[in-house]
């Protein structure tokens, strides 16, 4: 299983020196973000650094008023009526203008656009049937991604969900890129008919012997490894890391941003006060990562001094959690369905052990603290199992 750097705002320097450090890597560059020079000049410069690129167009929400979105020259330029999503020419203009943006940026597979499933009905499928009819005609000299967006209603709804399914797995693609919206703008999952739903989706495509890459990820979805996935991508701010479709529209909102510190043998993440009280506690080695290649962007916060008295920052913390998720991604895999499986119950285990004896000493993840979700994960994998686990076993590879 293979993770992904999906670029979020203020990016382009760490993952360079992300991918420095890792030998390569692999790259979803992002226009939301990203403007068109900083797409190509960003790209040449994660390439020299043995980087894999995807380019996701984000054509989820055509209305979008982000100003770096509809800023590229792919953009939909005002024009949002069905009609011009039905219009094969300009439908075409479109997709040779994304066409022309992969070839620039010298990227390892395309990932076709594709706007977000709200309803399963006639319109959006025939919309989605359209853009990827064409995108086959023109973008078809690399490996070919299906954009699947859902909307959180969606995948809280069963039949409509079965529905979706039962057509996109006709596409003529060879993979899917799977955007999963959370639901009410969770961090942390809190519906195990969510998750559940989510893992089904993923699990039926892979049947299909089509390609999986989650993007927009958290450590929740580590579970999706029992559905067999490829890739599963996230980023820096929370707002690559969850998506929320309200995201992609202008807000006045500002926000002050804390500094997190992922522990991954709890699988929470803490602000530095309540690593200070570790620290008081005595109990500050407790939240250390026991691998050595989790340890390089945190060991700061461990050499002796008062947590909030180091330089750990922003930064460090967005490289401290990018590469504890890409170790542990790369090791959730197993060469069976049962082995997968166990691996996912190993991990919750020890989240609750550590989780418990952090909580016992007052040291606790607020809105980030995985102790209360540790269940809806054990929910949802359970019910996978008695449902899909049979032919998981079956057709694993």
């Amino acid at each position: 299983m293979k993770p992904y750097i999906f670029m979020g705002h203020g990016m382009i320097k760490m993952t360079e020196e992300l991918l420095k450090d890792w030998n390569g890597g692999s790259v979803i560059l992002n226009p939301r973000v990203l403007t068109k020079d900083q797409l190509m000049s960003s790209s040449e410069s994660f390439k020299k650094y043995g980087a894999n690129l995807f380019f996701d167009p984000h054509c989820y929400i055509p209305r979008s008023d982000k100003p770096i979105l509809n800023s590229q020259e792919y953009w939909f330029k005002n024009d949002y009526s069905t009609n011009a999503y039905a219009d094969t020419d300009k439908i075409k203009d479109n997709i040779k203008i994304l066409k022309k943006y992969n070839d620039e940026m010298h990227t390892d597979a395309y990932i076709f656009p594709n706007t977000i499933c709200s309803k399963a009905d006639d319109i959006w499928l025939e919309v989605q049937n359209n853009w990827i009819n064409v995108c086959n005609e023109i973008m078809n000299d690399k490996k070919r991604f299906a954009t699947l967006c859902i909307s959180n209603k969606i995948l809280q709804d069963e039949i409509q969900l079965e529905k979706i399914i039962s057509e996109v797995e006709k596409w003529d693609v060879d993979g899917f890129y799977i955007i999963p919206e959370h639901p009410k703008g969770e961090y942390l999952i809190e519906e195990p008919v969510w998750l559940i739903n989510l893992l089904n989706l993923c699990a039926t495509l892979k049947l299909r012997e089509k390609e999986i890459i989650v993007s927009y990820a958290t450590h929740q979805l580590f579970l999706l490894s029992i559905a067999n996935i490829d890739g599963l991508a996230t980023g820096n701010y929370m707002n690559v890391r969850a998506f929320d479709s309200s995201n992609m529209f202008n807000s006045d909102e500002s926000k002050r941003r804390a500094v997190w510190y992922y522990c991954p043998n709890s699988l929470s993440e803490y602000k530095r006060p309540f690593l200070d009280i570790a620290y008081h506690n005595q109990q500050l080695q407790l939240l250390k990562p026991n691998n050595s290649e989790e340890q390089k962007y945190c060991n700061i916060l461990f050499e002796g001094a008062q947590p909030s008295n180091t330089k750990f920052n922003d930064t460090l913390s967005f490289k401290h959690y990018i590469s504890c998720f890409k170790y542990q991604v790369e090791n959730l895999k197993r060469d069976s369905y049962e082995e997968t499986f166990a691996v996912q119950e190993m991990i919750l285990n020890k989240a609750e052990q550590y989780a418990n004896k952090l909580r016992e000493n007052g040291i606790r993840g607020q809105a980030r603290d995985f102790y209360e979700i540790i269940d809806v994960n054990r929910a949802a994998i359970t019910v996978f199992n008695s449902q899909m686990g049979f032919n998981m076993k079956m057709e694993w590879k």
